[in-house]
């Protein structure tokens, strides 16, 4: 394999790196959306423990005094606090971890999306050198242009300068502003 082959191959394209970014980018909406149930979970436990305080705080004297409904009552609203704590206390452990995952995938997802912007650029630094040999071809000819015309210029004064010698100095003064006049008022842009 040529070594030309070989960067062509472990180079990633442009695609590839977009379609990693979105990859990741789609990893980040769902660690986002799991790091916002875990923290809407234990706000709701939050609420449900207030709820189910109060609740035991009514049943508890009836339940002090004999009464098996209030009894079965209060064992069923434990029962349901005892699965909210370990709903909250998975969602609590869970909830530094998600975070941390999602920054590090949010550096994942902007790192991406740098390396697409390098390959682009260096995509079009490739197009940019494909073009100088044209260039300096087309140089290369408004090179002889240019250099025919002072030619001819110069032909013309000397022709002129028989019959009107001031029309002929003013014609060399022309000859020599006139190319870098064009070329500013056309290449101006690009110099």
């Amino acid at each position: 394999m040529t070594t030309t082959t070989k960067e062509a191959t472990s180079k990633p394209t442009v695609e590839g790196l977009e379609a990693k970014a979105q990859e990741i980018s789609q990893q980040v909406d769902e660690l986002a959306a799991q790091l916002r149930d875990a923290q809407g979970g234990i706000a709701r436990a939050q609420a449900r423990f207030a709820e189910l305080d109060s609740e035991r705080k009514q049943l508890a004297p009836r339940t002090f005094q004999g009464d098996s409904k209030a009894q079965l009552e209060l064992e069923a609203l434990e029962n349901e606090h005892d699965e909210v704590a370990r709903t909250t206390r998975v969602a609590r452990a869970a909830e530094p971890e998600l975070a941390r995952m999602l920054e590090e995938h949010k550096a994942e997802l902007q790192a991406a999306r740098r390396a697409i912007h390098a390959a682009k650029a260096s995509a079009i630094s490739k197009e940019v050198e494909a073009l100088a040999p044209e260039r300096d071809r087309l140089a290369d000819e408004l090179i002889e242009v240019l250099k025919r015309q002072s030619e001819l210029l110069g032909d013309q004064g000397d022709e002129v300068r028989f019959y009107d010698g001031d029309r002929a100095n003013n014609l060399e003064l022309y000859r020599q502003r006139a190319g870098g006049d064009w070329l500013r008022k056309r290449f101006s842009r690009w110099l």
